[in-house]
């Protein structure tokens, strides 16, 4: 049997049961029987047991130090797929009581944060739907009816309706980015800048260079008025005859992906039919 191994080793040694005990040569990481410590028996990472043929882990979820978040690390990669992992603070003959204040004192702190947070509200608010769901695990694991006012807690809207939330943020972040959009297509079309990165819904805009007499993308590709004339024709023609064919390029290098009624593919470019119409009737296509 080994008495020493480096760190790894100790995990996939007390993940599988392979000996009774082993440690690290500095003694820092060590198991005996189905516990595993890091720096002492006042740090137990994980307790294992097996429940009706089930391999099943207690796995804490206290912090201490760098090296301690390391070795919590290792332990968690070294437990097989196939067993079952409950988190909680207390691993080690597990204390109901404090292991459910712990769960329960999360999704108040998540739930308060997300009040007042701006950019993380949906961030915090899944943290507590994710608290919710381990705790429901541990309180079904152990057999533990929960009391009416914990019960009340993990059903509040907040919660129960993150999806709801997530989805009014995210047509919040969408709001905010058309806004910003358009707010540098019309600097785009004074000539005050020359490119638009990270446009609402990928849209390339268009605009007319009366010096060079070229048609400019907010990519910076510059087309040649003829060019864009014969190309804006060919679109019209396949609009109405319906008889796209994908592969072919523009300008000799830009494939067309899509021509439709509502928006054109060239490459990365995609142009609205709007904005291709709006420079079409100013240069009297």
């Amino acid at each position: 049997m080994r008495k020493t191994a480096d760190v790894s080793t100790v995990c996939h040694m007390w993940a599988n049961q392979l000996q009774s005990s082993c440690k690290t040569p500095n003694g820092s990481l060590y198991f005996r029987d189905n516990i595993i410590f890091s720096y002492g028996e006042h740090f137990p990472i994980a307790y294992m047991t097996e429940i009706e043929g089930e391999k099943v882990v207690y796995f804490t979820t206290r912090k201490f130090s760098n090296t301690t978040a390391k070795h919590m690390h290792k332990v968690r990669s070294a437990i097989p797929a196939n067993y079952k992992i409950l988190y909680m603070r207390y691993v080690y003959f597990p204390d109901h009581i404090a292991n459910i204040a712990d769960y329960e004192g999360n999704i108040r702190q998540y739930i308060a944060k997300s009040k007042n947070a701006r950019t993380t509200k949906s961030w915090h608010l899944n943290s507590a739907k994710s608290e919710v769901e381990t705790l429901k695990e541990y309180a079904n694991h152990f057999k533990i009816a929960l009391s009416d006012e914990l019960q009340s807690l993990i059903d509040l809207p907040e919660i129960a309706d993150i999806e709801s939330v997530l989805l009014a943020d995210l047509e919040k972040q969408k709001e905010k980015a058309k806004k910003l959009t358009e707010e540098k297509v019309i600097k785009f079309k004074k000539f005050e800048i020359d490119t638009i990165s990270s446009a609402y819904d990928n849209l390339t805009f268009l605009r007319f260079n009366p010096t060079t007499e070229n048609i400019e993308t907010s990519q910076y590709i510059k087309v040649p008025l003829q060019t864009a004339k014969a190309f804006y024709y060919k679109i019209k023609e396949i609009l109405k005859d319906g008889n796209f064919e994908n592969g072919k390029k523009f300008m000799h290098q830009y494939n067309i992906l899509a021509i439709t009624k509502n928006h054109i593919q060239v490459g990365c470019h995609k142009i609205k039919m709007l904005d291709i119409e709006e420079i079409a009737t100013l240069l009297s296509f």
